[in-house]
């Protein structure tokens, strides 16, 4: 059922990732090389090909890695959403499998990284914030926001209006609410805590109508 050939093309690097664009610990391994392949994130760690991935579910967690010249695997679990921990115990496993190298502090240093970046996260919502106009009002009456919304490369999003209430529906499996901000922006707020709430801009064509809205830098026309 699955040929040796078949395996391989599995961990054969489809796509050169910067390591800007990588997981956050690359900042701690210093890898080479940043690739993905088919499901697999990739790089050098000691000198040997590593390869591993994350899996998050609400309130769940979980991580897997191989070193396949070590013949080395290693899957974590956790019941905590994104605990990063994660990333601790998978580097920690393969210190010891590899050289038995136990002094390197991972917990420390997983901890520091991902607490640096979440204090970079509320410096950039304390920004927005600060930067709210007070008082002000949408340019129309909030049904006439509701609409489909196509972007080529993220498909469609879809705004509706019920309740007095604008809700979002995103890859069909994203949703959340949006709450006026000022002018013609919008909040939108995700039920999942992991998800930071982002700000929605909607434009208006000549006539006054909603012709598109823009959410994560990238702009998606109203189609209906």
């Amino acid at each position: 059922l699955l040929k040796p050939e078949t395996f391989s093309e599995l961990f054969t690097p489809q796509t050169i990732i910067p390591k800007s664009s990588f997981y956050p610990t690359s900042q701690l391994t210093n890898p080479n090389w940043t690739t993905y392949a088919m499901g697999w994130f990739q790089h050098d760690y000691k000198g040997r090909a590593t390869y591993f991935h994350t899996g998050s579910l609400s309130g769940l967690v979980a991580i897997i890695a191989m070193v396949p010249e070590n013949n080395f695997g290693i899957y974590v679990f956790s019941n905590l959403d994104h605990a990063e921990l994660r990333h601790a115990i998978m580097y920690k496993a393969i210190d010891l499998y590899i050289d038995e190298d136990n002094s390197r502090d991972w917990n420390k240093e997983v901890l520091e990284l991902y607490g640096g970046i979440r204090k970079k996260q509320e410096a950039r919502r304390k920004n927005m914030i600060a930067q709210r106009v007070q008082n002000t009002k949408p340019s129309l009456p909030m049904n006439q926001y509701a609409g489909r919304y196509r972007d080529d490369l993220y498909g469609d999003i879809v705004i509706s209006f019920k309740e007095n209430e604008l809700d979002l529906s995103f890859t069909s499996s994203i949703n959340g609410v949006l709450n006026h901000w000022h002018y013609d922006t919008f909040e939108v707020t995700w039920p999942e805590k992991h998800l930071k709430s982002n700000l929605i801009v909607f434009q208006l064509n000549q006539k006054g109508e909603v012709s598109g809205l823009t959410l994560y830098g990238t702009t998606f026309v109203k189609i209906k």
